[in-house]
């Protein structure tokens, strides 16, 4: 007799986020719903419970994590044109020689 057999349907992504869990893991509906159901407060609590190892990994994970969400984010703001106003005051301050150089 074999274990019971995870689901292979498509998880919808978090909101947030483009990623969807269909090929994790932990993509079976019970573990979804618990991971989207936990708070900061459980993931600080998790986090504190971590061997060193561990804790370094999430650490590098997190990393670049972090960066892909804040380009993604960067790069759906300039596309918008919310970064417009700013890179037009960015060139004026140039061309009137309000820049130091670096």
């Amino acid at each position: 007799m074999t274990g019971p057999q995870r689901s292979r349907t498509r998880v919808a992504p978090h909101p947030r986020t483009t990623r969807t869990l269909s090929n994790h893991p932990v993509a079976d509906a019970a573990e979804v719903w618990y991971i989207y159901s936990m708070t900061v407060k459980d993931i600080e609590t998790a986090l504190t419970k971590l061997p060193p190892r561990e804790l370094k990994e999430f650490r590098s994970w997190f990393e670049r994590f972090d960066a892909e969400e804040w380009d993604e984010q960067f790069e759906a703001d300039a596309k918008s044109g919310k970064l417009d106003r700013l890179a037009d005051q960015a060139l004026t301050d140039f061309e009137n020689g309000r820049c130091t150089d670096l």
